[in-house]
């Protein structure tokens, strides 16, 4: 039995890669796609998206890539894999995508290839956009040196080819390599971390895309996230992913303020030193020592809860060992909540 089938999953809701179907619209992404959209439908030439981190460019970047998908625009989509690409694979890689065959090893030719191309896009009335992921590995001049020749392609006074790069902040940096194209930034938008009501809204849209409308975490348990996460993305994902997989081993079902305390701990995003440890026995245990239930029937109520995938709690009432009324108040008493 996994975690995904304890809380009647279909996936996982936290996993760190990429799917746009777990994509949370936050007002700060609404804001950068409809300048970035402004900036496209303008040709301003290059827009650029810096972030820390975690923060969500590449998300943000491949939905941007996946709205393009349209007959008004040619998208293509770029991820600089690291710092010493040439400026033939990445003139090679844009032509690719634009549907060039038969790419020449010369650069001058494959520029000459690719602005014909972007001329004939130019006439069916197609915008041609590159988004760039990690561009903050283009850290010699020479390649920057290759956008800007790029940027500058026109037809009729109109650009041919907008760029959108999503970088770490010491993109800023690189771009100072080549002032005629740090020049041409005309759209600069920064992430900033999601606040505690976003935090709120993500976590739960990401487990009612997994399978549940289930309250899993309670408030404590939220407000703890957003501020050992710092309002960062893959950081609430980490946690939240470790605070289900602690809960299902301990039989929990509820995930309140001290797991999330005990995960940061774990992940190392809080200093031990600084957990006050309050007891962390298993709540079954708990309610053996205040003698609410004995041992077998704790072990009958677990196999019941693993037969029908329920919150322990659940099974124990189930199965008449404990009054709900009861359960409820030690619920609220070890868990702030009255969620059985």
């Amino acid at each position: 039995m996994s975690y995904e089938s304890f809380y009647h999953l279909r996936e996982l809701p936290f996993a760190s890669t990429v799917d746009l179907r777990f994509y949370f619209e936050t007002d700060q992404c609404k804001d950068a796609i409809a300048r970035l959209k402004h900036a496209i439908e303008e040709g301003v030439g290059l827009g650029v998206v810096i972030g820390e981190m975690g923060m969500g460019k590449t998300t943000l970047a491949k939905r941007m890539f996946d709205e393009a998908q349209s007959p008004s625009y040619k998208p293509v989509f770029l991820t600089i894999i690291h710092r010493s690409v040439t400026a033939s694979w990445l003139l090679k890689k844009i032509a690719l995508q634009m549907d060039i065959s038969s790419l020449p090893d010369e650069k001058f030719l494959l520029v000459d290839r690719i602005y014909n191309r972007l001329c004939e896009l130019s006439d069916e009335g197609m915008k041609t956009v590159v988004f760039v992921d990690e561009a903050n590995m283009l850290q010699a001049k020479e390649l920057l040196e290759e956008f800007r020749v790029l940027i500058n392609l026109e037809l009729n006074g109109k650009k041919l080819i907008n760029f959108i790069f999503f970088g770490l902040p010491e993109i800023d940096e690189y771009l100072k390599l080549d002032e005629h194209l740090r020049q041409r930034v005309a759209s600069r938008i920064v992430l900033k971390p999601i606040d505690l009501q976003s935090t709120a809204g993500y976590i739960g849209y990401r487990l009612g895309i997994a399978g549940t409308n289930r309250k899993i975490f309670t408030e404590g348990a939220i407000a703890l996230t957003h501020h050992y996460s710092r309002g960062i993305p893959r950081l609430i994902n980490t946690l939240c992913d470790n605070a289900l997989l602690e809960t299902y081993l301990k039989r929990q079902g509820l995930i309140d303020e001290k797991t999330i305390e005990w995960v940061a701990v774990e992940i190392g995003l809080k200093e031990e030193k600084e957990v006050v440890f309050r007891e962390r026995k298993p709540f079954g245990e708990i309610l053996i020592d205040d003698k609410l239930i004995t041992k077998t029937q704790l072990d009958k109520a677990l196999e019941y809860q693993k037969e029908e995938s329920i919150t322990l709690g659940q099974a124990l009432v189930k199965l008449d060992y404990v009054p709900k009324d009861t359960m409820i108040a030690y619920l609220k008493k070890y868990y702030k909540t009255a969620y059985l």
